[in-house]
């Protein structure tokens, strides 16, 4: 979409919604707006990120900086536990909402029943990480330091809890094509989180203290949201619990098949802190946690783009608006491919000199660890860029059959090519499997089935049903 016909979108003025046009407009106003205020949400989180390795490393040293690192990895490791809930409440608001339905209804049972699911998720986390022996899950040479790694995962158990409750205020909003507001209400969150670094460097602060400076400061983004919701009346307890009982069986059963894909992600991407903590250490994690930072200077921009048009292809289905899917998914894959090929390659090129200012010279980076990174960080956005097409348009049971088809080929070959070459090893197997699989199931064996949905066509509705 060139620059001239963007500006038009950037109007705080609404379209007018009587026409398909206007539907249309409305659409890219809203995910256009939302982008932007992405920027600024991700760049503080961004700055948040960079500042925490930075200030931290020097006092903290490698191995407790990698300790902390493999507690932070546990929350992508976990994020299942919201059974999916979140992710099937983007598409249920956004689907009520295209259809002129009682959204309240929706938003209030929905997240009232994943908090009844967040109070559970609290008590056994808390249990867990009581008994979890410390020890065995990070590989260290001091134990003087196994009790704090204790008291960190008892911290992370609380902030996590909170988190899958206000996850799904996020997720209200992106359903809602709002998810501009979400976004700078992050910024606040991000702002007090550097506060609060700043005072855990200067006094040489722990683990603990760095969680909830930088993941608890996180949750009150997901406070003001949740207000902002009961003022606007979308929000309420009076007749939440009631239509907690109705929402609940919808988001179990759509919620379900999110959360088989949330457990997959989870087995071959979450894992890799734990293995190379518990089989080369956790100095490695450093290491391997900087590299992969690195590349979210990429990796964040492209989510900016292509996360908001989620919701928009919802909307745009449900109102059978083919022309709207199949232009924005074509524009989507090449900007994606545009921007990860020269911003990885840039990165890959000056990756010496920018770990080294952003570290201190601390640490030795391998240039064939941040060539393998480039090349996942390239593979895994244009497949985000397709999910967000394929959440839309309902095509979630499609996606978990891929996932258990990575889940048996692609974990195999990677831990494989862990023990064989390392963690480049493990990189670039992953990377070759995930393009083998994506060509052969999206392109090839769905084709035809994908493109009458996105085209809304008459028969991809008889599709979707059957499926």
């Amino acid at each position: 979409m060139r620059l001239l016909t963007l500006s038009r979108y950037l109007r705080f003025k609404p379209f007018d919604e009587s026409t398909e046009e206007g539907v249309r407009s409305e659409r890219y106003r809203r995910a256009l707006w939302t982008m932007l205020a992405n920027v600024f949400g991700r760049g503080a989180s961004m700055l948040v990120m960079v500042l925490a390795v930075s200030l931290t490393i020097p006092y903290l040293g490698v191995e407790r900086f990698g300790a902390w690192m493999t507690v932070v990895s546990l929350a992508g490791l976990l994020i299942f536990l919201d059974l999916g809930i979140g992710n099937a409440l983007t598409n249920r608001v956004a689907k009520i909402n295209a259809e002129g339905g009682r959204v309240c209804d929706v938003i209030s049972g929905g997240l009232l029943f994943l908090l009844l699911v967040s109070v559970i998720v609290l008590i056994v986390l808390s249990l867990i990480a009581t008994i979890l022996p410390w020890d065995k899950l990070i590989k260290t040479d001091d134990s003087s330091l196994w009790e704090e790694f204790r008291d960190a995962g008892l911290s992370f158990a609380v902030i996590f809890s909170i988190s899958l409750f206000f996850g799904g205020v996020h997720r209200v909003f992106a359903g809602l094509q709002r998810a501009y507001e979400s976004h700078l209400a992050s910024v606040v969150s991000a702002g007090m989180s550097l506060i609060l670094l700043f005072v855990g460097a200067k006094y040489e602060c722990g683990i603990v203290f760095l969680l909830w400076a930088t993941l608890g400061c996180q949750q009150i983004s997901g406070v003001f949201l949740l207000l902002r919701l009961w003022w606007q009346d979308l929000f309420g307890f009076k007749n939440g619990l009631f239509f907690m009982r109705i929402e609940k069986d919808n988001l179990i059963q759509v919620g379900g098949l999110f959360l088989v894909l949330q457990l997959a992600s989870i087995v071959y991407v979450g894992m890799d802190a734990l293995l190379i903590s518990s089989v080369l250490g956790a100095a490695h994690v450093a290491i391997y946690a900087v590299v992969q930072r690195l590349f979210q200077f990429v990796s964040i921009p492209l989510s900016i783009i292509n996360a908001p048009l989620w919701a928009a292809y919802a909307d745009a289905y449900t109102r059978r608006d083919g022309f709207f899917i199949v232009h924005t998914f074509r524009r989507s894959l090449f900007l994606t491919a545009l921007i990860g090929l020269f911003g990885g390659g840039v990165l890959w090129v000056f990756s010496q000199d920018v770990i080294g200012f952003w570290t201190g010279g601390g640490l030795s980076v391998p240039m064939s660890l941040v060539g393998a990174f480039f090349v996942v960080m390239v593979v895994e956005s244009l497949g985000h860029a397709l999910a967000m097409a394929l959440n839309g348009c309902g095509f979630i049971r499609e996606q978990v059959f891929f996932a258990m088809v990575m889940i048996f080929f692609g974990v195999t070959f990677k831990v494989l090519g862990f023990f064989l070459y390392g963690i480049e090893g493990m990189l670039w197997v992953w990377a070759l499997v995930y393009s083998l699989c994506a060509v052969s199931l999206y392109g090839v064996l769905w084709r035809q089935k994908i493109a009458r949905a996105m085209s809304c066509s008459v028969g991809s509705r008889n599709d979707m049903q059957s499926s």
